[in-house]
């Protein structure tokens, strides 16, 4: 049905944008969001891989709605939440990101619509991957440790019962895991090394349903590397984190200020605290030393990411460390290769990339003061300018209802159409 409707919709000029030249740009006026989803569909129909992108994640999720509704495909890959913090948060951009990366991988995506942010992040390569994607069926000879290990290098926890995605849990002869590309969650069982069958489940009651003839095991982290990359990058996470002030003795320069004041009391009566000249001085070094444990444990923290890193196991957080981690990371671009690019209202495209920058150098700069981020971390958002270079090499079609800003991008052509619908 969608094609149908894909076919009453008539455009003047979209044939001179979809034959712009790679590395040129078409300027077209007169194209709202919902229109601009249209464009995309017919240049998908013309075999042209169409990267779609918007100011924002929520405009970009409409985007990839519009399109399901016109062709039945479309592909959302959303900024996400950049986790510098250890604080607790939902998952769920995570996931959808992920679910998003797995369609392209996998050529499933033939429009991918993305939010400036996406566009704007440094991004895992795509060849670790898709190495270490996994088709399962029965009869297949893979001893249960090999892919619980296997599992742990693809970004998994395990657990003891899986609850949630990006999980596996293993019982004698069974293993649950739970990919964040599928529905629910799939039950693989052995016969000594020999897969016996698998089956769907549900996590909350546990309970198997039906059977699968194959499982696509994708993995549970976007940021992975090559095996051999892991202890060069466990060597840098751990030189960044020495560097950091304060992290080698594990104590604050203003701490020798407190050296001179007598021991904190055992007993709240004692007279100290309430002598006015000495209680304030004792509740700030308490104070400080109670900042000094709290530092010591974040900096454990991360160092025992670091020793997964060279265990070869990525860790939760790894996706904003990546510029520290190595210098071989990908753009959206890398992983899509799109033979056209849309870009929706460029002037704002700018605007919020650089407001994004902006903001994540504010929440960068607080997770340091925390010991919980290094200035390595600063090169994991691009400027509006280096995401342009990214896409120099590719036509690009410049889509406005207005004819004014257009990011300070040159088009080689301008055009204004109108849709009309066929009769």
């Amino acid at each position: 049905m969608g094609n149908s409707i894909l076919g009453t919709i008539v455009i003047p000029g979209v044939e001179t944008l979809l034959e712009t030249a790679p590395g040129k740009a078409t300027a077209v006026a007169g194209v709202n969001q919902t229109l601009a989803a249209v464009i995309a569909c017919l240049a998908a129909e013309k075999g042209k891989k169409t990267l779609l992108v918007t100011d924002n994640d929520l405009k970009a999720a409409r985007a990839a709605d519009d399109v399901r509704q016109l062709t039945g495909g479309g592909v959302c890959l959303p900024g996400g939440e950049i986790d510098l913090t250890r604080a607790a948060g939902s998952l769920e951009s995570s996931w959808r990101r992920l679910e998003a990366l797995s369609a392209v991988a996998e050529g499933r995506a033939r429009i991918l619509c993305a939010g400036a942010e996406a566009m704007a992040q440094r991004m895992g390569r795509p060849e670790p991957f898709k190495a270490l994607r996994m088709a399962l069926k029965p009869g297949d000879v893979i001893p249960p440790a090999e892919l619980a290990r296997r599992l742990g290098r693809m970004g998994y926890d395990r657990v003891g019962m899986v609850e949630g995605k990006g999980q596996f849990a293993q019982r004698g002869a069974i293993l649950d895991v739970y990919p964040p590309s599928l529905p629910q969650g799939i039950r693989i069982e052995f016969f000594d090394d020999e897969i016996d069958g698998i089956r769907e489940f549900d996590c909350i009651s546990q309970r198997s349903q039906g059977d699968m003839t194959e499982a696509v095991i994708t993995p549970a982290c976007e940021a992975l590397l090559d095996e051999e990359e892991y202890a060069e990058a466990a060597r840098r996470m751990r030189e960044a984190i020495d560097g950091m002030p304060g992290a080698e003795s594990g104590q604050a320069d203003d701490n020798l200020l407190f050296d001179e004041l007598p021991p904190l009391p055992d007993d709240e009566d004692d007279a100290e605290i309430f002598d006015l000249k000495i209680a304030p001085k004792v509740r700030e070094k308490k104070y400080q030393e109670q900042k000094e444990l709290e530092q010591d444990r974040r900096l454990e923290r991360l160092r025992a990411d670091a020793d997964l890193l060279e265990q070869g196991l990525p860790f939760r957080r790894m996706r904003a460390w990546l510029p520290v981690l190595t210098d071989r990371t990908a753009a959206v671009c890398d992983w899509f290769k799109p033979d056209l690019v849309l870009l929706c209202e460029p002037d704002r495209l700018r605007k919020r990339t650089e407001e994004r920058l902006t903001g994540f150098a504010e929440d960068l700069q607080s997770a340091m003061a925390r010991h919980e981020a290094v200035s390595g971390q600063e090169s994991l958002l691009k400027s509006w300018d280096e995401v342009l270079r990214e896409l120099d090499a590719y036509p690009k079609g410049l889509l406005t209802e207005i004819l004014l800003g257009l990011g300070g991008i040159r088009p080689e052509n301008t055009i204004t159409i109108e849709a009309t619908g066929r009769t």
